[in-house]
């Protein structure tokens, strides 16, 4: 059974609002993208419809964000961009808080109160939580736990006062979640007072995905969409929920297997048509995954992934390589596209995205030839 839900979940929204704006980050920037991207697909009208709406996202930010000073220390602290593995891969402290328990609830200190209570369940059950494609670990209390965690976070190609935070958090993560939550709930309520008017999208999302599901299964848009091969039981709940702040983007958590509920936030903006078609890749992007092809570790674990799935531990036994350094090159390749990850109970297998590969190399020989 598939839920559209049409309201937003605040505590989400609000953070991807003020990442941008303490990174000087516009709704005009990501939608012209977006169009110099997409609009080989759509009609004449629809730059101009894409320009509008990005023009109704900087007014909401304006309205919500008058008065906060971006370079303020606490906000810069958990809303800073630190890159990843290029330019283009950037994330903050914040979202990592946000997603990597996922809790989906549309009241924010409802949601709050969730992301602690998930840690919680997490630790008394001993699960693992995975802080980005390539890089999981399990929950525990002990001295061993920290020294894994240092590992795991140490494999991460991220600068290193930002790793030391993300230790600092995980090792006492509802003393950093509620700190967050006091900073962001003024922010979170003008936001959610704005984005409260908003029926007409809330009702066209709903309607569009709808139809959407009648016409596919759902795992037809974990494939598309969320670059994730599942399979879904008669019995599993699918909950998608409208994303406006990250209006260009797919956030899910589709990859447990066994789950009885599966959850994606999904970009207003997206649609099947656009998810479906290879995009226009940009000179950035094309030079970013020439440099990640020019490493032969990670150009052998795409050869290795690309007829079945492998696991992580037998890649790097084959390859002759540490598991913090084939976590290193999964959340590149992840990144890039050229790998999807499916999880299965505590292990994750990876597949080479021939599409995404083809697509790539195509883009290549036009530019090039």
């Amino acid at each position: 059974m598939v839920t559209i839900v049409n309201e937003p979940i605040i505590a989400a929204e609000t953070v991807e609002l003020l990442y941008r704006y303490a990174n000087g980050i516009g709704f005009g920037g990501t939608m012209n993208d977006f169009i110099r991207k997409h609009s080989s697909k759509k009609d004449e009208a629809w730059p101009a419809y894409v320009a509008a709406k990005a023009e109704m996202l900087s007014g909401i930010s304006d309205r919500v964000c008058a008065g906060l000073d971006p370079k303020d220390p606490m906000l810069q602290y958990y809303f800073n961009g630190y890159s990843y593995a290029s330019s283009s891969d950037k994330c903050c402290l914040a979202q990592l808080m946000i997603w990597i328990l996922s809790a989906y609830k549309p009241d924010f200190d409802e949601h709050m109160l969730a992301l602690k209570s998930k840690w919680r369940s997490k630790l008394e059950n001993r699960d693992s939580v995975m802080l980005s494609p390539g890089i999981s670990f399990e929950c525990d209390n002990g001295d061993k736990w920290h020294a894994e965690l240092a590992e795991r976070i140490d494999a991460l190609q991220y600068p290193e006062d930002f790793r030391w935070r993300l230790f600092k958090l995980i090792s006492n993560p509802e003393l950093y979640i509620d700190e967050l939550a006091a900073l962001i709930r003024p922010v979170a309520m003008r936001l959610d007072a704005e984005l409260k008017k908003l029926t007409d999208e809330a009702h066209a999302f709903e309607t569009y995905w709808n139809g959407y599901f009648d016409r596919h299964p759902y795992s037809e848009f974990s494939r598309v969409f969320c670059h994730v091969d599942s399979q879904f039981a008669a019995d599993q709940q699918l909950f998608i929920y409208m994303g406006l702040m990250n209006p260009t983007s797919v956030i899910s958590e589709m990859s447990a297997s066994g789950a009885d509920k599966w959850y994606a936030q999904v970009g207003w903006m997206l649609d099947e048509d656009i998810a479906r078609t290879s995009e226009t890749m940009l000179s950035d992007e094309v030079c970013d995954i020439l440099k990640v092809l020019s490493d032969k570790s990670k150009f052998a674990i795409l050869r290795e992934t690309g007829d079945s799935p492998r696991y992580g531990v037998e890649l790097a036994e084959k390859l002759g390589l540490t598991g913090a350094t084939i976590s290193r090159h999964m959340n590149t390749l992840f990144n890039c596209g050229f790998i999807t990850a499916e999880k299965t109970n505590t292990k994750v297998f990876y597949r080479a995205n021939k599409e995404r590969i083809a697509e790539f190399l195509r883009t290549l020989q036009d530019e090039l030839l």
